[in-house]
């Protein structure tokens, strides 16, 4: 069967595949200034918006039984495809030292630079070879899967990693140096993804919980003439890393794999004014890569926004049943927390800017709070906004909360597979609008409420708490 699969991804680009004999010679170049030396580019996929640079997944058609017996043959999803968002990686650094969670600044996806860029004058280019060292995808919106000829149906999440299966194949960057600061750069970049397919709640519904995963396939992202890059961000809160570890394939079955430091090379941010006779400003610059029919918006690793708090791990107040979290930093435990999430509680962190102006005017850094690893089939997750904050909590059904004065409901989601996000890039009311955030700013104090009443947990109580999110809002 053919896999029309189609995803944009964000990190380097080059136009074509050449022959890696070819490029074996630059890395006898001596170092100069402007140099770009080898390293990985960690990136950061925000949630979709209205603009053109939206992660998409073209879905193949899939045949009846795939998703269990009675499933009906799947028509698949066509272009402009099902919008993806990025899902922190888990590695070393173990934890980001801002949310207590996957690799610095939330980074989803980590490309390799395998060679130096020599750059002895400028202007000037070169062609180096690249490849993909980890994926980490998921959909924004699950699909519907119809049984026994449409009389049922359950939804699924699609998740987007590595192939399990042989190599990741080389692709090209083409850098060109224009400033001292920069540049801009080209790429091509096959990878070898596949996609898993994962019933939002377990416990409702026909069809298998995760049927066989679809892979491998073998999809050609590349990034037209027009990428940004500088050598580094003064001022900017983009981060960088030593190296380390990474889950590159989304399993914990296969080990995981090395990943170099990143260098001297940022893409996504571009230079303001600047020439190969002065430096410009550094500011951030969406860069987009293409395939088939999909584009995709991309920005390096930053600081995420606000700080964490309200921890249900015992270090604010023990949780209502000594369902404390094992794990520090998330809240208190819940009803799949020590099978699905080794005693993990759930976690809320919040991507995008906190910027009232920004989060008003809906572009690509508008503020999405996210919360993962809760009770997977929660039918209901209600996103809270309090305009102070305890430092113990208080009991509330199977967690604490810590929100409190002129608490406002700022939105109520579906949960899919322990996930639910809220923001305007999904089309959601802005938070700061929801919230009721005057233009000056403010900080204001986030939880999301969920379902947890479907097993005999911590009962009589039904509900659970995320940790809390605290967002010192700018105009």
């Amino acid at each position: 069967m053919r896999n029309t699969f189609s995803i944009l991804r964000d990190h380097a680009s080059v136009p074509t595949l050449l022959a890696i004999v070819a490029l074996s010679s630059l890395g006898s170049v001596p170092v100069r200034a402007g140099d770009v030396l080898p390293g990985s580019d960690l990136i950061f996929t925000p949630a979709p918006g209205p603009s053109p640079y939206t992660a998409k997944i073209l879905v193949p058609p899939l045949p009846a039984g795939y998703f269990g017996a009675g499933s009906d043959p799947f028509p698949g999803v066509p272009a402009p495809g099902l919008p993806l968002m990025g899902l922190p990686l888990d590695g070393t650094p173990a934890l980001d030292p801002f949310i207590g969670h996957g690799l610095p600044g939330q980074s989803d996806t980590i490309v390799r630079r395998l060679t130096t860029a020599p750059f002895p004058v400028c202007p000037g280019q070169a062609a180096i070879p690249i490849e993909i060292v980890a994926l980490n995808l998921v959909s924004c919106q699950p699909i519907t899967v119809t049984f026994g000829g449409g009389g049922s149906s359950s939804e699924y999440e699609i998740h987007v990693c590595l192939s399990l299966t042989g190599p990741q194949q080389i692709g090209q960057m083409q850098i060109f140096h224009s400033s001292l600061d920069g540049g801009t750069f080209t790429s091509f970049l096959p990878v070898r993804a596949r996609l898993i397919f994962t019933k939002c709640n377990p416990n409702a519904g026909p069809g298998v919980v995760s049927p066989a995963d679809f892979d491998p396939h073998v999809v050609n992202l590349t990034t037209p003439l027009g990428g940004d890059w500088v050598h580094a961000a003064p001022g900017l809160p983009v981060m960088s890393s030593p190296g380390g570890v990474v889950d590159h394939d989304c399993s914990s079955v296969t080990p995981m794999v090395p990943y170099p430091p990143t260098s001297n090379f940022i893409p996504a941010l571009g230079s303001f004014g600047g020439n190969c006779a002065a430096s410009g400003v550094p500011q951030k610059h969406l860069n987009s890569e293409e395939e088939m029919l999909a584009a995709h918006g991309i920005l390096p690793p930053n600081r995420p926004p606000g700080t964490q708090g309200g921890f249900g791990d015992g270090s604010m107040g023990g949780c209502p049943c000594g369902n404390n979290s094992v794990v520090p930093g998330r809240g208190c435990q819940h009803s799949d927390s020590v099978a699905v999430y080794g005693g993990a509680g759930a976690l809320l962190f919040a991507t995008g800017t906190n910027s009232v102006a920004v989060d008003t005017g809906g572009g690509p850094e508008a503020l999405t709070l996210r919360a993962i690893e809760m009770r997977r089939p929660p039918t209901v997750c209600v996103f809270w906004q309090g305009n102070t904050s305890l430092a113990v909590g208080v009991f509330a059904g199977d967690g604490l909360r810590f929100i409190t004065t002129s608490l406002r409901r700022i939105g109520t989601k579906d949960g899919c597979n322990g996930k639910s996000s809220y923001g305007a890039l999904l089309g959601d009311v802005p938070v700061a609008v929801s919230g009721l955030v005057p233009a000056v700013g403010g900080t204001r104090h986030y939880q999301v409420a969920y379902r947890d009443g479907f097993a005999p947990f911590c009962p009589p109580q039904s509900i659970n708490w995320t940790n809390m999110v605290s967002i010192p809002w700018i105009p």
